[in-house]
């Protein structure tokens, strides 16, 4: 039976619903949907059958949706922008956390009065599960539970007690107190195992956190993780939840379709077409880069294939496991991040460096100050010797400027090039 897991991290379960639209979208359907704190809300929401709903919560979610908090402080926060109103406003709060005994929740509580259906959840063919730690003052006792087992009427009291974190104001379910799941299984794949789920599926959003794997070696599971940090799991920004969830849908479209790429999405060519135009490579294109990294001597095929391409790959910190192409891809990366190229979008190898050279310097729509740039370096070249670089900023900067147009093939840079802000391959609203 195929089952799937949702990892708790508060805002961070946004990743989870851009994960599930991309399964959702491909046919994905799951007998069994268990998380922790903010997965267990995220899992209820799917067990009730209401996917689109969720989905549309978290899209339009805002600070003050979920705390009483001013949207303003927040952004100023995020943004580091702290003033003598905001050092005033943080200590009014945290008195109020202090005479509260705990970040009141009472508009936690209202969003699972507003989404959650007890009567849904119960009658729907999935089965829902989560996890929470009841404290006792002694010790913690793990609660692992399936909705049968949990008494009727506290199904929402329990989904808040997966996530009651000890900063929360305290709630106790018939005089027992609970803390959040996570202190004991932030990701429940073998709740899932203990009903016999074979077939699971883990969506991670803390990957630096150990997973509790299955036990039984005959269980597949798969984990999607994502490719780059989700940030802080209590700031609810609502554009930071807004690219985790396209995050999460691409990571998951990666995944599926085996995209190329850290950072990015983009679809390959075979290892064996990428190796023939490696080889087809030209020699005077070898040996000028060569002799800038001081390797000279050997036939230009040995130096690419036995000195530059792993000098690259070091440089990048790329294992011994990487392909050629994955190498080729991952220093592509390094130039579009710096030129700020579209990320959530679906790439052609060869759209991809079109991309890449059509994209301008972040300053050079400002010819005053880039000619200021430029003068200001011919001036500084006589100390220019001394001038710290690290290798993987020199070979980024002599492989664009002298190889990204001759790897093989030339990519036309205006007539076949469709410019991707011109096109909606996402699928997004």
């Amino acid at each position: 039976m195929k089952g799937i897991a949702l990892e708790g991290g508060s805002s961070k379960g946004a990743y989870h619903l851009g994960v599930l639209k991309a399964l959702f979208e491909r046919g994905y359907k799951f007998k069994g949907v268990v998380g922790t704190s903010i997965g267990a809300f995220n899992a209820a929401m799917i067990a009730q059958g209401d996917f689109d709903i969720c989905y549309n919560m978290w899209k339009n979610m805002q600070p003050e949706t979920l705390f009483n908090v001013d949207n303003q402080f927040m952004e100023n926060l995020i943004d580091k922008n702290i003033d003598r109103s905001m050092l005033e406003y943080a200590s009014e709060e945290a008195k109020n956390v202090i005479r509260n005994k705990g970040i009141d929740t009472a508009k936690l509580r209202k969003i699972l009065d507003t989404y959650i259906d007890e009567d849904k959840i119960r009658k729907s063919d999935i089965d829902f599960g989560l996890v929470t730690v009841e404290f006792d003052g002694l010790k913690p006792i793990p609660v692992e539970i399936f909705k049968e087992d949990i008494p009727k009427g506290k199904i929402k009291d329990y989904i808040m007690a997966s996530a009651n974190l000890p900063v929360f104001k305290s709630e106790d379910i018939d005089g027992k107190m609970f803390i959040d799941g996570g202190f004991y299984d932030n990701c429940p794949l073998r709740l899932l195992e203990s009903k016999g789920y074979d077939d699971l599926i883990a969506v991670r959003v803390s990957p630096n956190r150990k997973l509790r794997e299955p036990i039984n070696e005959s269980t597949k599971f798969i984990e999607i993780k994502p490719s780059e940090p989700l940030g802080r799991g209590l700031i609810f920004s609502n554009e930071t939840i807004r690219i985790n969830m396209l995050r999460g849908y691409f990571d998951r479209i990666k995944k599926i379709e085996g995209l190329k790429g850290e950072k990015y999405y983009i679809t390959g060519i075979t290892d064996d077409e990428f190796m023939k135009r490696l080889i087809s490579y030209p020699n005077e294109k070898i040996l000028p880069y060569a002799e800038s990294r001081g390797v000279v001597g050997k036939d230009p095929k040995r130096i690419l294939f036995e000195d530059l391409i792993p000098e690259t790959a070091e440089a990048l910190k790329m294992g011994k496991e990487s392909t050629y192409q994955e190498i080729f891809i991952g220093l592509l990366e390094e130039i579009a991040e710096s030129k700020k190229i579209k990320k959530f979008k679906i790439y052609s190898l060869d759209e991809f460096i079109s991309c890449i050279n059509n994209a301008e310097d972040e300053d050079s729509t400002n010819s005053k100050l880039l000619e200021l740039k430029k003068t200001a370096l011919r001036l500084a070249k006589p100390i220019e010797k001394v001038t710290p670089i690290t290798f993987k900023e020199s070979i980024l900067k002599e492989f664009e400027e002298n190889m990204l147009d001759d790897i093989g093939y030339h990519v036309s840079r205006l007539e076949s090039y469709e410019k991707s802000e011109d096109r909606d391959d996402d699928g997004w609203d």
